[in-house]
């Protein structure tokens, strides 16, 4: 071989040996800075905040406020049961009770709004919704829905009330107030609690059952000629015993017109007819005869 190809083979193993050498320099100087190098200063912020929220995370307050109600889901409820709901450790904000597809039923707060009553009955076969918020001393809030259903009834288990005179008549000083229901009523205090006469000028009178089916209402002596009367029948889901209820409220007003009073004097044979006080005319009458045996 030549001296000129030895040196360029000489050549070429020389540049071989350093093309190694430096690869071999650059795997190690990364490797190196693989295993010394730590988290950057993003990452350790980062892996910081995260074990701040580890050792510093708390559960939300609960509010001590309890809030409880008389009906409750998935209990028929009876249809004279008055509606309440109360809190403890807290005060209401609000309570809205309504029926589902229907109105809301009115209702009121005690004097430190810690009861709600509702101001009225309830209605057969219906759903209700009682939502109530409160909160407690320090202000946080409580809040409950509690759904329910009444009681489905037959009319053979509701009493109707009619009433006598018929809205907007005008009768005499001596009419009555006549209240009939169709199925017998046997819990009459109950039911004449619920009943009213309201006249003006104011009129005095009482209630009396004739039966369980009648009971009138009677001015302590005549009609002032010209009173008003309103009569409020308030019966609706009020319990009238032997498992009835009163079907629905009703209210009439009337007038008294002229007072007309006939007054009959079988001594003289005649009849006085009396126009609001004064003698208007006197009428021939006969009382019949009286038979005596000879």
């Amino acid at each position: 071989m030549s001296a000129r190809g030895i040196r360029s083979r000489l050549t070429v193993v020389a540049v071989a040996t350093a093309a190694l050498s430096l690869a071999l320099t650059g795997c190690s100087g990364n490797d190196a800075a693989s295993k010394s190098s730590g988290p950057g200063p993003g990452d350790q912020a980062a892996n910081n905040a995260a074990a701040g929220a580890d050792n510093h995370a708390e559960a939300p307050a609960t509010s001590a406020a309890v809030i409880t109600a008389n009906v409750s889901r998935g209990k028929s409820v009876t249809v004279d049961t008055p509606v309440s709901v109360k809190v403890d450790e807290g005060s209401f904000d609000s309570v809205v009770m309504r029926a589902v597809h229907g109105k809301r039923v009115a209702g009121h707060f005690n004097a430190g709004k810690t009861v709600w009553n509702a101001d009225s009955l309830l209605e057969p076969g219906t759903q209700y919704v009682v939502a109530s918020r409160a909160q407690d001393g320090d202000g946080l809030a409580k809040v409950t829905r509690t759904p329910f259903r009444t009681e489905d009834l037959t009319l053979a288990q509701q009493t109707y009330p009619s009433i006598t005179p018929l809205q907007g008549e005008t009768v005499g000083v001596g009419m009555p107030v006549i209240v009939t229901f169709d199925i017998p009523v046997t819990n009459r205090a109950a039911f004449e609690k619920q009943m009213k006469v309201t006249a003006s000028p104011k009129t005095a009178g009482t209630w009396h059952w004739m039966n369980d089916q009648e009971v009138h209402w009677r001015p302590r002596t005549y009609w002032k000629s010209g009173t008003d009367v309103s009569v409020d029948v308030n019966v609706n889901s009020v319990a009238a015993g032997n498992g009835i209820y009163g079907q629905m409220d009703r209210h009439v007003d009337f007038t008294v017109g002229d007072s007309v009073i006939m007054k009959a004097n079988l001594q003289t044979d005649e009849m006085a007819v009396m126009l609001n006080g004064s003698l208007a005319r006197t009428i021939p009458i006969t009382g019949g005869k009286l038979f005596r045996d000879p």
